[in-house]
């Protein structure tokens, strides 16, 4: 339910901004985007089970994860921390990309794990890249969700998933449906 909520609300924003502003070609990119979200979901869900249990794996190996996501993309982050503290008792934290490269990308223990969810089109993807090398350089594990185009994410990342490109409002749905 909170996937479809999700992408309902990131859907009526679209709708606002071209209700609201002046006409512009991407609009209808985006809606294009948007119609095929639930194909892309489906596909995420038949084609990535595997991988998606060998990241779940992964997790649960680190006494502490971070999960890192800014812009679209800090929803899911917050949310993914918030499930796997409920049901798995993971010791998660979701944080804002800006903040965490900033302030605490230093702080990060050896011990620990980030999870970085961020997408070629995504305004953090700057960020991510560099904070995930910060990350490896202290030693800790470099995890990523992430699309196909955002290879300085994927090549900084020890275990990755990678979903389709798409804009950062589509994006963050598949990204939040496969954190989910």
């Amino acid at each position: 339910m909170i996937i479809c909520l999700h992408a309902a609300l990131n859907f009526l924003a679209l709708a606002a901004a071209r209700v609201l502003k002046r006409p512009e070609p991407q609009w209808d990119s985006l809606a294009g985007e948007f119609e095929e979200l639930p194909a892309q979901i489906d596909w995420v869900h038949t084609q990535l089970p595997v991988a998606v249990r060998a990241m779940a794996e992964e997790l649960r190996r680190f006494p502490h994860l971070q999960i890192v996501g800014g812009g679209f993309y800090h929803f899911p982050a917050w949310h993914a921390a918030r499930r796997l503290r409920a049901l798995a008792g993971l010791r998660a934290e979701g944080m804002e990309a800006a903040e965490f490269s900033s302030e605490l990308a230093g702080l990060v223990r050896r011990d620990a794990a980030v999870l970085f969810l961020s997408g070629s089109r995504s305004k953090i993807k700057q960020l991510a890249p560099r904070s995930a090398a910060r990350v490896r350089g202290i030693g800790a594990r470099v995890l990523s969700i992430t699309d196909s185009n955002d290879r300085d994410l994927a090549e900084q990342s020890d275990l990755g998933l990678l979903i389709p490109a798409s804009t950062e409002a589509a994006g963050c749905t598949l990204t939040l449906f496969l954190a989910e």
